[in-house]
């Protein structure tokens, strides 16, 4: 079920979304754009019933149907015209970046991971080892008046958290940000990488040794309008000194410009956003 929420807090369904079979199906994230909401349904089936029972861990009620296709639904915002279904080969994806829109043509990216290939990874959390991060920044454009073209680019791999200047949600957005995981560690992940949407270029920043990030913000400059007019701020744990501080860096050359240092450990894994209080 797909509602809009007023300023008021009045809530108002503008679409209802069947999914097949009995199960509940998993969606973490979704996209934004000037007219549509977009919903990239991954294969992955939620069995209620074990889970309520007590029986399982939630990881163990997840059943990826590797037959069945990932879905993209696109959902107008104002609640008019059926939703539009596209098919892709079943993959699995947690996040996305942003979502533009020209007429009928829409173009997005998401963090797609072939098959079960991320499940498996989280299930070996435990292990001695674990394989390597297969996501991989998709970009996907959709022909809403055909309902039937897709066309998919793989830009990067081995990434994952993308944030963008939210400003320009719905609209074009040149730059993308995301967090580079470490080898063999597959949970860690040092490195900066600011993508180039235009260029198609990157450039990469590390934190230093023994050091994880969170998923960094953009934060804009007083009074500017440009994506590289700003800050990316993001916490940072540090396995040395176990601690984790805050960190600084300018959008643009992503130099450091400050570390706020919490003199205590500090999970990761939450995500964020940072507000003017003036």
């Amino acid at each position: 079920m797909v509602y809009r929420m007023e300023l008021n807090g009045t809530l108002t369904q503008i679409a209802k979304l069947p999914q097949p079979g009995s199960g509940w199906f998993m969606v973490h994230d979704m996209l934004l754009g000037s007219e549509h909401l977009v919903f990239v349904v991954p294969p992955v089936w939620y069995d209620v019933n074990a889970l309520m029972s007590g029986l399982v861990s939630p990881a163990d009620a997840l059943h990826f149907l590797e037959t069945n296709p990932t879905r993209v639904i696109v959902v107008r915002k104002d609640g008019s015209g059926d939703p539009v279904v596209f098919e892709l080969p079943p993959a699995m994806v947690f996040h996305h970046g942003n979502l533009t829109e020209a007429g009928n043509l829409l173009s997005f990216h998401s963090l797609m991971s072939p098959g079960d290939s991320e499940l498996r990874l989280f299930a070996s959390w435990s292990e001695d080892s674990f394989p390597q991060l297969r996501t991989e920044l998709t970009q996907l454009s959709l022909d809403l008046s055909s309902r039937q073209d897709v066309t998919r680019a793989v830009l990067a791999k081995g990434i994952e958290f993308p944030r963008f200047d939210a400003r320009r949600i719905g609209a074009d957005a040149r730059y993308l940000y995301t967090l580079r995981s470490d080898r063999p560690d597959s949970f860690s992940f040092p490195t900066i990488v600011r993508h180039d949407l235009l260029t198609g270029g990157e450039q990469r920043v590390r934190s230093g040794r023994n050091r994880t990030h969170e998923e960094v913000l953009f934060v804009p400059r007083p009074g500017k309008t440009e994506e590289t007019e700003g800050w990316l701020l993001g916490q940072v744990y540090d396995a040395a000194a176990d601690q984790t501080f805050l960190e600084i860096r300018d959008a643009e050359t992503l130099e450091l410009e400050a570390r706020v240092w919490t003199g205590e450990h500090l999970p990761l894994g939450f995500h964020g956003n940072f507000y003017s209080l003036g």
